[in-house]
């Protein structure tokens, strides 16, 4: 499936970009990528967690309950906010709020219940079954959460340096110093501003030397 510009996918984890797809939320000025139930599906077809069947019958059952598809999404908004708070605090060194500890718990939980194991000819796998529950979506987002904070990965969480982001990433740098979550957007805006602050300072002492 080819992706959609909407979304991007920056974190270098699945989990990291779901939390990835509001904006600007230190500052309290959010431009929301996931504007309904529809955008969540898009999301989760484009990440491959869900496949096009899935999708399909998800949407045909949004489409027949959209009291219970608008429920989901606004529940998927707070999981969201619950596993942001997460890997700020834990890529910051900060302690995770209890209540966000409790009910990512219990969201969890109600996920992994649908896990099962499946036997072919020679293997054994772990499969999603086959429930059609419109909170779906989520559960393979939850499961990577487990996954990323149980594996080496999470000493190179990391939080963008712009103030006015709070996006998520791994820092796959070689010399682990990536600071912004794309240079084309926070890493060149901070370039800017340091240009300016540099030339107006530089402004400033011009000015006062030629006043003496």
């Amino acid at each position: 499936m080819v992706k959609d510009e909407a979304f991007e996918w920056i974190g270098g984890h699945m989990a990291l970009d779901f939390t990835n797809t509001v904006t600007r939320r230190r500052s309290g000025f959010d431009r929301e990528r996931l504007q309904s139930y529809d955008d969540l599906l898009k999301w989760s077809g484009q990440a491959g967690t869900l496949s096009r069947s899935a999708m399909v019958a998800l949407g045909r059952a949004a489409r027949d309950r959209p009291d219970i598809a608008a429920a989901t999404y606004r529940d998927a908004l707070r999981t969201r906010a619950e596993l942001h708070s997460l890997f700020v605090t834990q890529a910051t060194g900060h302690r995770t709020p209890g209540p966000v500890i409790a009910s990512l718990n219990r969201r969890t939980r109600r996920a992994m219940s649908h896990l099962k194991l499946h036997s072919s000819a020679h293997h054994v796998t772990v499969q999603w079954d086959a429930a059609i529950r419109l909170d779906r979506p989520l559960w393979p987002v939850l499961k990577a959460t487990l996954e990323l904070l149980t594996s080496s990965d999470l000493r190179r969480m990391r939080v963008c340096a712009n103030p006015e982001c709070g996006w998520v990433f791994l820092d796959q740098s070689r010399q682990r110093n990536r600071r912004w979550c794309s240079m084309r957007e926070c890493g060149s805006r901070a370039k800017a501003r340091a240009y300016y602050h540099r030339r107006h300072a530089n402004s400033v002492r011009t000015a006062e030397h030629l006043d003496r």
